[in-house]
C-alpha cells in the first residue's frame, strides 16, 4: 500500500494564513498563536513521517537485495571517455 502525502511549502502556507487572518481582521496575538500552532503541527507531522520512513527502511534487508543482484544479474556498462584539447587563444610570436 502506498501512502501519498502532499506537503505545502511552509512559507506559502504562512503567507496564506497571514492573508486570511488580515482579511478576517483578527488581532495580532491571535495570528501569532495560529502561526505558532501551525509550526508545532508541521513539526509533529515531519516527526511522524520521519519515524515511518525509518521503520520502512529498517524492514528492508539491503544485504539480501545486494546478494540477489550480484548472484542473479550481470552488470553491463557502456561508457565513452574522450580527452579533447582545450581551445586556447593563439599566442603572438615574438612576445615574451
Amino acid at each position: 500500500m502506498v501512502k501519498k502525502i502532499k506537503i505545502v511549502a511552509p512559507e506559502l502556507l504562512n503567507d496564506i494564513v497571514k492573508r486570511m487572518a488580515s482579511e478576517l481582521q483578527l488581532p495580532k496575538d491571535a495570528i501569532e498563536t495560529v502561526m505558532e500552532n501551525m509550526g508545532k503541527v508541521r513539526q509533529g507531522a515531519l516527526d511522524g513521517i520521519s519515524r515511518e520512513v525509518g521503520k520502512a527502511l529498517n524492514r528492508v534487508d539491503f544485504g539480501r537485495i545486494t546478494t540477489d543482484i550480484l548472484e542473479n544479474y550481470t552488470l553491463k556498462v557502456n561508457a565513452e571517455i574522450r580527452l579533447e584539447p582545450k581551445k586556447k587563444a593563439k599566442k603572438k610570436r615574438g612576445t615574451a
